[in-house]
Order: structure tokens, then C-alpha cells, then sequence
């Protein structure tokens, strides 16, 4: 049981339901079920970049371009360690920016005591500022700036909402005739909170589901549900 999952059962246990079993069938839908008639699936409601969750480029390409920051050799002893602070947007791929990253971190080298910004590309730059003190390497990346994460949050919870939805219904397909209803239930990685003018925002506008009867978000810090229901 992954951390949304357990999100999702503390929730449902504050419900009161005694026959609640986690993947009743195994390793395919539902993830949870409620007396052997209720089928709940279970996802984190996250931001997406070209149906891409933004967790992939920070699990991925930027943790490429950290650990080369972390591992540069500059061939000069440093008294402190230098914080290296990172902006970037989609699209970014690491092999494309690979030797500007170099070129710069060489050239800030040579000019410590100027205050430098360096524009690798439309998609990615870096500045440094020097630590008090000396950690494990010359470099480290310790601020970081992602583009993508800002916007209206009920239009990224709306977006998103329907993007997990749509994945989630086609995964239930072949499965819904051996519950008598589904549940989905969204672990809110977007915002703190939804508020009620949001609530009924998204019941207005996110399209009716043809497979789920209720879609509940719950926040990360309680098991608060907000519900929109599709009957």
C-alpha cells in the first residue's frame, strides 16, 4: 500500500465500512473494495505537462543535471561549498544542455567574485551563491524553480481532475460489471485545500463519468473528502 493509498483507507475506515479490503482481486482494479459491491480506485491528483506528470522531469532529467553538478571537477580548492540555484520548463532534456551546464560552471570558475546568472537555454538557467561553510562537494543544488507548477489552481485541479479520471476509467473498463458501483478517490497533490466556490466550480464543468457514480478528493494532511457526484 503505497502513501495515497493509505490516505485512502485511514478515510475509509473514518467512514465506518467493516468489510474493506485492500485489492480484493489482487494486483489489478479495484485497489479498494466495500462489502464485495463497491469497486475504489485510488490515484494522486497531480499537475501535468502534455498528459506528463510533472514529477517525471524532477525524478528524471533534473536529477540527471543535479548529480552532474554535484560530481563537476573544477580543478580548484574551494574553502566553502556553492549553492547552485535552478530555474527550468518543459520541455528539457539533460544531453541537450549537458555542455553549456559545463561551460558555465567553468566560466563561473574563473570569475568568483561576480554576481552571474547563466542562460543554458529557453528552458533552463542557473545562478550560484557561496555557502558559509563546506559540505561534500564544490557544488550543490539547493534551490529549485519549476515554471511549470504555477497557474490558476481550479483550472490545474480541473485539468488534472479529468486527466486522472479518463486513465482511471479506461483501466476499470473490463472490470465494471463485477462491482454494482465505483469510487474514485483523488489524493489532492495540487493544493492545501479546496474551497467550496472551487468545489462547485468543478462540479459544473468536469464531465459526467460514465463508469464512477463519485469522485472524492481528499487533501494530505486529513481526511477530509470533497465529493462530486456523477449520478
Amino acid at each position: 500500500m503505497n502513501d495515497d493509498e493509505k490516505i485512502a483507507n485511514s478515510y475509509l475506515l473514518n467512514l465506518g465500512f467493516q468489510k474493506l479490503e485492500f485489492e480484493p482481486n489482487g494486483n489489478i482494479p479495484p485497489d479498494f473494495s466495500i462489502n464485495k459491491k463497491i469497486g475504489i480506485e485510488v490515484r494522486r491528483l497531480n499537475k501535468h505537462y502534455n498528459n506528463e506528470p510533472l514529477e517525471k522531469l524532477e525524478f528524471g532529467e533534473i536529477r540527471k543535471i543535479e548529480n552532474f553538478i554535484l560530481n563537476f571537477n573544477s580543478n580548484k580548492t574551494f574553502t566553502n561549498t556553492h549553492s547552485v540555484c535552478i530555474g527550468y520548463s518543459r520541455p528539457l532534456k539533460f544531453t541537450k544542455i549537458k555542455k553549456r551546464i559545463e561551460q558555465s560552471l567553468n566560466h563561473y570558475v574563473q570569475n568568483l567574485n561576480q554576481n552571474l546568472e547563466y542562460k543554458i537555454n529557453e528552458n533552463f538557467k542557473m545562478s550560484f551563491i557561496e555557502c558559509e561553510e563546506r559540505f561534500e562537494s564544490d557544488f550543490e543544488v539547493m534551490l529549485w524553480g519549476d515554471d511549470n507548477k504555477g497557474g490558476v489552481v481550479v483550472n490545474d485541479l480541473k485539468e488534472n481532475i479529468i486527466i486522472g479520471l479518463k486513465e482511471k476509467e479506461e483501466k476499470i473498463a473490463e472490470y465494471f460489471n463485477e462491482f454494482e458501483e465505483w469510487w474514485l478517490i483523488l489524493i489532492n497533490h495540487i493544493s492545501s485545500d479546496i474551497r467550496n466556490q472551487e468545489l462547485e466550480i468543478l462540479k459544473k464543468e468536469i464531465p459526467k463519468s460514465k463508469l464512477f457514480k463519485k469522485l472524492i478528493i481528499l487533501n494530505l494532511n486529513n481526511t477530509k473528502g470533497k465529493t462530486i457526484h456523477f449520478t
